[in-house]
């Protein structure tokens, strides 16, 4: 059995409170709008939005309860503190097995399954990152690849797309990782791409002349120092999965980067691109 958070909440804050959901480990987010018809809407009413998210334990929801309804006030939330409902739920019902995703890189449409893992292509995280590379691709040849939290292998195949020698996706989520090479196994490329369980795999030791990361804040935490050390000197580093509120913190993460190079942004969402040290000077 587990544990979802249900509350409506005005669009403009949904996406920094779905952030800091994640922080406090939520297994998935959905987002469903909940606008009145439109003959029953005033113009100047802010439309708003349902957060579903789910946790493991009863604790966790409670934990990211009052979190939500303490945060949403500072966020801009003004009259009565938000009604969130804990609610049980059947695990499986959050996994539809036939789901199937697509995204356009270098105005080739990939199409791919999706499954239980994260990374269907639309979210706005997912179009930064593929920014990036497109943005290095123009630069230079991308080489060999490092896609770190790679889901649905979506990035992997958009690194083979542009122009990727070899490609390394690491995805410690079994399911995930089982999407993942299925649809590399299904994809048309000239790149070599494996799909490997963790970064301690020897696949995955580098040096790598792109490294590409599109996880939450919270997880670039714990990987950052260790995926910026697999960039080779004259390589690129590129991070997404932040919301533009929190750019100054994913900057701290890779301090040891330099300023970014590049810097995207999508929907409040943020993707940053850095150079190593020995391309700078």
């Amino acid at each position: 059995m587990g544990w979802i958070l249900r509350l409506d909440v005005p669009a403009p804050i949904a996406e920094p409170l779905t952030s800091m959901l994640w922080d406090h480990h939520t297994t998935g987010v959905a987002e469903l709008e909940t606008r009145d018809q439109e003959k029953n809407r005033q113009p100047a009413e802010p439309a708003t939005v349902t957060l579903i998210a789910g946790f493991d334990s009863r604790e966790g929801a409670l934990a990211a309860r009052s979190m939500v309804q303490r945060r949403a006030e500072t966020l801009g939330h003004g009259g009565e503190p938000l009604t969130v409902d804990v609610e049980t739920v059947d695990p499986d019902a959050w996994v539809d097995p036939e789901r199937r995703g697509a995204v356009t890189v270098a105005d080739q449409l990939v199409d791919f399954d999706v499954g239980p893992a994260f990374g269907h292509g639309g979210h706005p995280t997912t179009q930064l990152a593929i920014d990036g590379l497109v943005q290095r691709a123009a630069e230079r040849p991308l080489g060999r690849v490092l896609d770190v939290g790679a889901g649905t292998g979506v990035l992997a195949l958009g690194a083979a797309i542009l122009g990727a020698t070899t490609v390394v996706a690491v995805e410690n989520d079994p399911s995930a990782e089982a999407v993942a090479r299925r649809n590399v196994a299904a994809a048309t490329t000239t790149a070599e791409v494996t799909v490997v369980p963790s970064l301690d795999h020897p696949d995955a030791a580098g040096p790598f002349d792109v490294v590409v990361s599109n996880v939450l804040l919270v997880v670039h935490r714990e990987i950052g120092r260790s995926i910026s050390d697999r960039v080779a000197s004259g390589g690129a580093l590129i991070v997404s999965g932040a919301v533009e509120e929190q750019a100054d913190e994913l900057c701290e993460v890779y301090a040891s980067a330099g300023p970014p190079q590049h810097t995207f942004t999508n929907d409040g969402w943020v993707g940053l691109s850095f150079a190593p040290a020995a391309e700078r000077r």
